[in-house]
């Protein structure tokens, strides 16, 4: 286990504001799709549960597919989340010349330089997202303005 630096802290910080605003409106969307289920606790809980009113909602409809590809997307950042916030970070060699930190929970792997990029991803995601419910479901967007990002971009820098 190695001291956490400020920007370790200063990019915890950021990826969890990302994720609480993820999950607020991970439940907002949700409750426009189906206002008297219950609300699941947790992040993975909620885009698992948005997955399920959406192919519902969606069934046999354009843009169900990308839908689908970007909450598979949003789980992955919600992974990555999980092991920085939550793992400890170790060095990955003693060596001076060759030292690296990361951290590792289970399967999931992230060094410390990728660290500050999972908030930002989140961000990306989360616009995209919208976009996309705004375009293929805008049930569940409603009240939501469309983001001034540009999809296309976001898609690129998501690799989605």
């Amino acid at each position: 286990m190695i001291p956490l630096t400020p920007e370790h802290y200063a990019a915890i910080g950021k990826i969890a504001v990302q994720s609480g605003i993820l999950e607020r409106e991970l439940s907002e969307y949700i409750r426009n799709l189906s206002p008297n289920s219950r609300l699941p606790y947790g992040l993975r809980p909620k885009i698992q549960k948005l997955g399920e009113e959406l192919a519902i909602v969606m069934a046999q409809r354009a843009g169900a597919r990308e839908l689908t590809q970007i909450l598979d997307k949003v789980l992955e950042l919600v992974l990555q989340r999980n092991t920085v916030v939550h793992g400890v970070w170790e060095a990955d060699s003693v060596a001076p010349r060759v030292f690296s930190e990361s951290i590792a929970v289970g399967e999931v792997k992230v060094r410390a330089r990728e660290a500050a990029s999972v908030a930002n991803n989140l961000r990306n995601a989360r616009m995209l997202l919208l976009h996309l419910l705004i375009d293929h479901c805008p049930t569940a967007a409603t009240g939501r303005g469309r983001p001034t990002s540009d999809p296309a971009r976001l898609r690129v820098k998501l690799a989605v």
